[in-house]
């Protein structure tokens, strides 16, 4: 079912949807895979992202609001000048990626 919807709905998202970082969007959200994404400068709330692969995604700026990221793997990523308010982000993976405040994260860096 998952991959019937995926190809059914991929020529349609890059068809009508022609800006990068909305089709990228709504690839993460249909298949929660979005490896060296740019989805900088973009709002999540209420959003379900738990288990997502995100490894390298730049979300530098984002706004995260009520979000899921629990057992997220989010190495690399960026989220210099993130906003973060009641994000879930246990057992998360961050090793080595850029935080708010520009610095690295060892958190998840011992995980295989």
């Amino acid at each position: 079912m998952k991959i019937r919807n995926i190809l059914v709905m991929t020529p349609i998202v890059f068809f009508f949807l022609p800006n990068g970082k909305m089709a990228e969007r709504v690839a993460l959200h249909l298949t929660k895979r979005c490896t060296n994404c740019l989805l900088s400068w973009q709002e999540f709330v209420r959003t379900d992202l738990s288990g997502a692969d995100l490894r390298n995604t730049n979300f530098k700026g984002s706004r995260f609001v009520n979000v899921d990221l629990s057992e997220a793997d989010l190495r690399g990523a960026n989220f210099e000048d993130a906003y973060f308010e009641a994000v879930n982000m246990k057992d998360a993976n961050l090793c080595g990626a850029f935080m708010v405040d520009g610095q690295k994260s060892p958190i998840g860096c011992w995980k295989k």
